[in-house]
């Protein structure tokens, strides 16, 4: 009778365990927890017959077959994964990721003037995806991500914005009056100041902490402060006067957006993608 295979799962986690040689670098790769990982191969050796790893307190040490089959284990993942892509790519669907507010804000409006290619799925994501994860990537940084090519967009900007109401019946005459207003946290705040030729005063920051542009601009456009936002991004809303910006001044930098993809991936669909990007930095929203 044919012994039953480990199932795929289970495989998995001994990949990523014989590869990184730690349970809990597997979990946090496989996003579970390092008991999770550790019962699961415990599982594997009691079904397979073998030592997988030896235990030395909190390390473990893969054996040799271990070795030898987190080898054989990678090299199928990886023909699965480039057949899954081949299929993905004969199917025409191009796969974008860009940070929330960049996705929201700048590509999701294009997107319906782009004329030709194929169907683009957006995910919206704060995390660095691994690039298995896309086609094509916006990111910002540096513009140096291992295993992927790169070009610049624009830089990471930001301008003070806020709601129409809560500059209502104010005085607003110069910077040094936004010290008058609650401000949003951010660090670019002395370098906007220096910019606008003014030392900085003491401000009245309020206690908040938001994940993404995005949930800042939506705490702006209910009144409750006074944000460094990006005008390229929330063009819209300063046309439809959802957002006041009082001043002109923008900090840029240091670091841009860039749009990314695997080095050496020279498929048509994602290099017309990236064109088109780079193409429209410039076009009004």
């Amino acid at each position: 009778m044919t012994a039953r295979t480990p199932s795929l799962e289970s495989l998995r986690f001994l990949e990523a365990s014989g590869r990184l040689e730690s349970f809990s670098r597997a979990a946090r790769e496989l996003h579970v927890s390092p008991a999770a990982v550790s019962l699961r191969i415990r599982d594997l050796e009691a079904d397979l017959g073998v030592t997988l790893f030896h235990r030395r307190g909190p390390r473990v040490i893969a054996t040799e077959a271990c070795t030898a089959l987190t080898r054989a284990l990678g090299e199928a993942f990886g023909a699965v994964a480039s057949a899954v892509e081949a299929c993905r790519a004969e199917a025409g669907l191009l796969r974008v990721t860009a940070p929330p507010t960049f996705a929201v804000r700048w590509l999701a409006p294009r997107l319906g003037d782009r004329i030709g290619g194929p169907a683009v799925t957006v995910e919206a994501s704060t995390l660095l995806l691994p690039s298995t994860r896309f086609d094509v990537a916006i990111r910002a940084g540096a513009g140096a991500w291992p295993g992927l090519e790169a070009r610049p967009l624009f830089p990471v900007e930001g301008s003070p914005m806020m709601s129409p109401a809560l500059v209502a019946g104010r005085r607003l005459a110069g910077p040094q009056d936004l010290a008058g207003f609650p401000l949003l946290p951010d660090d670019r705040w002395p370098r906007w100041f220096s910019l606008m030729g003014v030392e900085a005063p003491r401000l009245n920051v309020l206690p908040m902490k938001f994940a993404t542009q995005e949930l800042m601009a939506s705490a702006v456009m209910q009144g409750h402060g006074v944000a460094l936002l990006a005008p390229r991004m929330f063009a819209a809303a300063l046309r439809d006067g959802a957002l006041v910006q009082p001043f002109a001044g923008c900090v840029e930098g240091p670091e841009a957006f860039h749009v990314a993809w695997r080095e050496g991936d020279a498929r048509a669909a994602v290099r017309d993608f990236v064109e088109w990007l780079l193409g429209d930095v410039d076009r009004p929203a």
